[in-house]
């Protein structure tokens, strides 16, 4: 399984992340401010409003919010499936946010370099700082039972118990500081996963409170996405693409060798991958794959 890939990018943008809010409305985002949405699982997509700066990463929930970080600070926030934007007046410091995620209607978190971590309480329009007491620059944000986790630079992973309070407490929790970055977080169930710069796929299995080493490959990681504890894909450089399955643990799928992969998304047998200039997909969980 997994000899080929179906492009169905619109046109050939570098796409950074994107979001799906049902099994049929997904939202990409991607350098220069492009945008691209489908109504129909990823069989076809049309371009969307431009935002006026880089978008990086997109999070999404099931009533159609959309928030997306953007370079120079920048947030958009959209009521209605990615269809248009709106550019938030708060401006976020440091100027490069890398992640976030809605964790319904109302609550959000996003963070970025320096150690930046910020929460919305009311759907993106305004945002608190977290103080996290670090420097390093911080690539994905997450919750998950009352855990909240940080990845980043030289493999940094901080959890902490309480956010709420002014001086939150974090317990580092790092695999390994031979990994020069931590990219991306994806939680379900108990379980978490996180890819890495020199590709490596790190599990937790207690809601994010301890990490260890789930798959070592060659090619650098980035985008991660988990439909359940034990079924999702990782995806990164060279069109690599790692299905993350109950046995064996992780397999590799072969993709668009020359393509940047940086976000996936899976529905039960149908999987999606964005990159550099192609938006591709499967609809049989790998099993077999097409070009069309």
């Amino acid at each position: 399984g997994g000899l080929n890939w179906s492009n169905v990018s619109p046109t050939a943008y570098i796409y950074n992340s994107f979001s799906y809010t049902s099994p049929d409305i997904a939202t990409a985002v991607s350098v220069g401010g492009k945008t691209a949405y489908t109504t129909n699982a990823g069989l076809s997509w049309t371009n969307g409003s431009d935002l006026p700066a880089s978008g990086i990463a997109i999070t999404t929930n099931s009533s159609g919010n959309a928030i997306v970080v953007g370079s120079g600070g920048n947030i958009f926030s959209s009521m209605d499936y990615g269809t248009s934007w709106s550019n938030n007046t708060q401006k976020i410091k440091p100027l490069v946010i890398r992640g976030g995620f809605m964790k319904n209607s109302s609550t959000a978190y996003i963070a970025g370099y320096g150690g930046s971590a910020y929460k919305s309480t009311d759907g993106g329009l305004n945002w608190k700082v977290i103080p996290t007491n670090t420097t390093k620059n911080l690539e994905d944000i997450g919750e998950n039972n009352g855990n909240v986790v940080l990845c980043g630079s030289n493999g940094t992973i901080l959890v902490s118990t309480n956010i709420t309070v002014p001086a939150p407490e974090w317990t580092a929790k790092n695999v390994t500081t031979a990994t020069k970055q931590n990219r991306h977080l994806a939680f379900s169930g108990v379980r978490g996963y996180i890819t890495t710069s020199d590709g490596k796929i790190l599990v937790s299995s207690d809601y994010g409170g301890n990490w260890m080493e789930y798959y070592s490959g060659s090619a650098s990681l980035s985008g991660l996405y988990m439909l359940t504890e034990s079924l999702g894909y990782a995806v990164g450089e060279k069109g690599n693409i790692i299905k993350i399955t109950p046995a064996p643990p992780v397999s590799l799928l072969k993709g668009i060798r020359p393509a940047k992969l940086s976000d996936t998304h899976c529905e039960g047998d149908f999987a999606i991958a964005v990159g550099t200039g192609v938006i591709l997909k499967s609809e049989d969980g790998g099993k077999s794959w097409k070009n069309i």
